[in-house]
């Protein structure tokens, strides 16, 4: 079936709110808030409004995203258990490492896109001793609402998550990213935190309406200093085909003698698509750059195609950074979401587990991982969901894997009740004993929602 108007009903109205409700005898919950069922409703429901959809199988209570300009209304679940395709929200997920954590230092990101953040959630991957407090900052700025306690003792797998206050206060609108400091995101530590501990931590960007048209997909790795200043290429996994659109880079600890960020294919440079750091760029300062041909071979890729970003020689004395890459997508990416994770050889070599959040609901259905340092000794990779592991999803990495290397494996049942993942569930990555020697990987995550 289909939309129809006379199925929508306004309940009450004040002071600029309205509650709606909407039945049909037809169609199922999962019909309804899926992708466009709501475009020809026209201008009716306002952002914010709230709506109560009464399917053929359930009733549940959403939010409206979206409204207005002809397109019709999108609908987010209120109790934030399911992503709806309209909303197309972006996740971007950062280890604080235990230096990091126990110094207090700020960890920056950008983000492609112009939103509010909705959600931010955190996992501890090394025990903390001692506990503190991490918010979320935007333009030195904290996000009312989005404030995190992590106690002291909070053992390895400890899961919390903390919503904003008013998710449309201006505070909590995220601008687009531009060189020169605007747009990039703060995850700032209190001075409490001390002895051992590292945290993975994510936040869920919401768009604006006005955004709701574009479904690119975000992803994005740390490059700490003796990388960047060695030159050392880092790998990322294309989770979308499509077009490399952007790149954007966010300075994480003061670069002294700055150069050029260049993404390449195959060992072929995407066309015009360079990020340019600038000598003595300060913590925050950020820059990012657009593709030259949208429609260039040279940016194409498939979904699993190794991105290779490339840091030239001139990087000198001091400094990291945090890239991102934005894919506009040839398929309808926002059906999938992604988490991912860079595993640094002391934790593959000692079969450290890492972590990383849920950031829907739904199943496991890929694990992929990227060769960046060239592994001695290869093993394999599973994830266990609450200590238990998803069946069949083994990716195995060979001996004298190289630089590059790609591998992948998927549950041996599709929508399998061991790889059902509830969001802001912990997704824990386990490398077993055999690593050795020498060795890195980058990690992707591919989640159905559902």
């Amino acid at each position: 079936m289909a939309y129809a108007s006379s199925n929508l009903s306004m309940l009450q109205t004040a002071n600029g709110f309205s509650q709606w409700h909407y039945k049909s005898d037809d169609d199922t919950l999962a019909t309804i808030d899926a992708y466009g069922y709501f475009t020809a409703s026209g201008n009716m429901p306002a952002v914010n409004d709230t709506i109560t959809i009464q399917g053929s199988d359930a009733v549940a209570e959403y939010v409206c995203s979206a409204g207005g300009e002809g397109v019709g209304i999108s609908v987010d679940m209120i109790d934030g258990t399911r992503r709806v395709k309209e909303s197309k929200k972006q996740y971007i997920g950062v280890l604080l490492t235990q230096t990091e954590l126990l110094a207090g230092t700020s960890f920056f990101v950008g983000t492609h896109i112009q939103g509010y953040i909705s959600r931010f959630t955190t996992v501890v991957k090394k025990a903390v001793t001692t506990g503190g407090t991490l918010t979320i900052e935007l333009a030195g700025t904290a996000v009312p609402g989005l404030s995190i306690t992590i106690e002291d003792a909070a053992a390895v797998g400890t899961v919390q998550s903390a919503v904003p206050d008013n998710k449309n206060l201006a505070a909590n609108l995220v601008p687009a990213l531009t060189a020169g400091g605007t747009g990039d995101i703060e995850f700032v530590g209190d001075s409490n935190f001390a002895t051992a501990g590292e945290v993975y931590a994510m936040i869920e960007i919401t768009p604006y309406p006005s955004q709701h048209s574009t479904n690119n997909v975000q992803i994005g790795t740390f490059v700490n200093e003796t990388d960047l200043l060695a030159g050392t290429s880092h790998f990322i996994i294309a989770p979308v085909s499509g077009q490399i659109e952007s790149t954007n880079s966010v300075v994480n600890k003061a670069v002294t003698t700055g150069g050029d960020i260049t993404v390449e294919l195959d060992g072929t440079a995407v066309t015009g698509l360079t990020c340019v750091v600038a000598n003595s760029a300060g913590v925050g300062d950020n820059d990012t750059d657009d593709a030259a041909d949208l429609e260039g071979a040279t940016g194409a890729v498939t979904a699993g195609d190794a991105i290779e970003l490339v840091f030239e020689a001139a990087f000198a004395s001091a400094g990291n950074v945090w890239v991102g890459i934005e894919i506009n997508p040839t398929t309808d990416a926002d059906v999938l979401a992604y988490c991912s994770s860079f595993i640094e050889q002391v934790d593959l070599l000692a079969g450290t587990s890492h972590f990383v959040t849920a950031p829907v609901s739904g199943y496991i259905s890929k694990m992929t991982t990227v060769v960046k340092k060239a592994v001695t000794t290869g093993g394999d990779l599973t994830i266990e969901l609450g200590g238990e592991p998803v069946v069949g999803l083994t990716v195995t990495v060979a001996d004298s894997a190289s630089v590059g290397d790609i591998d992948s494996d998927v549950p041996s049942v599709t929508n399998g009740q061991s790889a059902r993942v509830t969001k802001g569930d912990a997704i824990e990555i386990v490398g077993d004993t055999a690593f050795a020697t020498a060795g890195e990987l980058w990690v992707l995550v591919e989640i159905t929602p559902a």
